[in-house]
């Protein structure tokens, strides 16, 4: 597959976290352009996994790892890490979350997220959405499994986080911080800067 696939793709990506995009559409919006670029019937059966479902048991382990671990107010930055974990004697796609003080607003080092200093005993997430991503495209190894993967898993997370950066589960990600990133993205490659959350400043009213 040429790479400019895979840079439309990541670009799609970015256009619809920009545009504050739902996790059901941008992942329909994602499967159709996939299916542009790569023609295959594994778009379609990909469209039946039940990603909101899915949203809602991966937040409620963010929600209970945020409070059974709090990160110290030193950390600030949120790596969300896709990988591929052996589980049952088979791989997969995973998720976990661990957490840097390395992240600088003004100066751009992909690195940041390197030697964590929240590294959460409950750091791994159990989507059954990203196994499920993982298990379809390489049943049977093809030329579209690779993109099927990197695609979906990153573009699903992506929305995720997006999600929860601009809902109710901001305070628990931000904090006591005044500022924490949040980013997306493979161990070992690609990867996207989801937002920088920011603490509000609240202008005291004067009573007389």
């Amino acid at each position: 597959m040429k790479c400019t696939a895979y840079q439309t793709a990541y670009r799609h990506i970015e256009s619809i976290i920009q545009e504050r995009t739902s996790v059901s559409e941008g992942i329909a919006s994602l499967l159709q352009l996939c299916n542009k670029l790569q023609p295959s019937p594994i778009w379609k059966k990909l469209s039946t996994l039940n990603f909101e479902g899915d949203c809602r048991q991966l937040a409620h382990w963010l929600k209970q790892l945020l409070i059974a671990e709090p990160p110290e107010n030193e950390i600030n930055g949120f790596w969300f890490g896709l990988f591929n974990p052996i589980v049952d004697g088979e791989p997969t796609a995973g998720l976990y979350l661990c957490g840097s003080t390395r992240f600088d607003p003004k100066r751009e080092d992909p690195d940041w997220p390197c030697n964590p200093g929240y590294f959460p005993d409950g750091r791994y997430a159990d989507s059954t959405v990203l196994d499920s991503i993982y298990k379809t495209a390489y049943e049977k190894k093809s030329d579209v499994s690779n993109f099927a993967e990197y695609v979906l898993c990153l573009g699903y997370v992506s929305l995720i986080a997006a999600r929860w950066c601009r809902g109710a589960m901001q305070p628990m990600l931000l904090g006591n911080t005044p500022l924490r990133a949040v980013a997306v993205g493979f161990d070992s490659g690609d990867r996207l800067l989801i937002d920088v959350l920011r603490q509000q400043r609240r202008s005291a009213k004067r009573h007389r």
